[in-house]
């Protein structure tokens, strides 16, 4: 019980820190995009095709899929969807192109794999979907695309970390606010017992403490 009360003592103090912070100090966005598509990668790619065309099989397409996709190659994207690549193909450990983009911070590409029927919550073998890789990495655009065409904003890994946690977790204000207007849960708990607002408060992130108190979370609730 003693524990308990100086955890909950301490986590109240760095709100309270937090929230005064708020009034004077602006973090700065980490809405990162992703860098547009290098030329010179994608030439990188196709050339990678040409030394395998003689011997394409499905493993092939699928490595060639994924490569273009993290660089954001749209025209080779749709190339070898063309040639029998799948756009529901996974990798070892689960992966799909579509959250290999979203990771990246490809906005544009989320949106043509969506388009190519990508299944936009299908997680990897960890339990992580697109929207999840998105808010871990600081991604807002490709959180934002994903959002825009449905993605499960309330989904978490195996771990119990959902978007808006792994937001939180980073002090990105951006995909925070973006989760947040989409109906995410800011009272949900990972598997560790605590929530979104705890990491803000801990990291000193007073902007996204704000964004949850005005969503209406409990100050007063015990993390574990």
């Amino acid at each position: 019980m003693a524990k308990a009360r100086r955890q909950s003592r301490a986590v109240r103090a760095c709100l309270g820190a937090a929230l005064a912070a708020a009034v004077a100090v602006a973090l700065p966005s980490h809405g990162r995009t992703g860098q547009p598509a290098d030329p010179a990668a994608c030439e990188e790619v196709d050339k990678h095709y040409l030394l395998e065309r003689e011997q394409l099989n499905a493993r092939v397409l699928t490595d060639l899929l994924f490569e273009a996709a993290q660089k954001d190659c749209a025209a080779l994207v749709d190339q070898f969807l063309a040639a029998g690549a799948s756009v529901k193909a996974r990798t070892g450990i689960g992966n799909t192109a579509l959250i290999v983009a979203a990771r990246a911070g490809h906005a544009d590409m989320v949106q043509l794999l969506l388009a190519r029927g990508a299944e936009i919550d299908q997680p990897n073998l960890n339990g992580v979907t697109a929207l999840l890789a998105a808010a871990t990495n600081g991604r807002a655009a490709a959180a934002k695309a994903l959002l825009a065409a449905g993605a499960g904003v309330g989904i978490a890994d195996k771990n119990g970390v959902t978007p808006l946690i792994a937001a939180a977790f980073n002090g990105d204000r951006e995909t925070a606010a973006l989760l947040i207007q989409a109906g995410a849960n800011v009272q949900e708990l990972d598997q560790t017992g605590k929530s979104a607002i705890v990491y803000a408060a801990g990291r000193g992130a007073a902007p996204i403490v704000t964004l949850r108190l005005n969503a209406g979370i409990d100050v007063n609730r015990r993390w574990q």
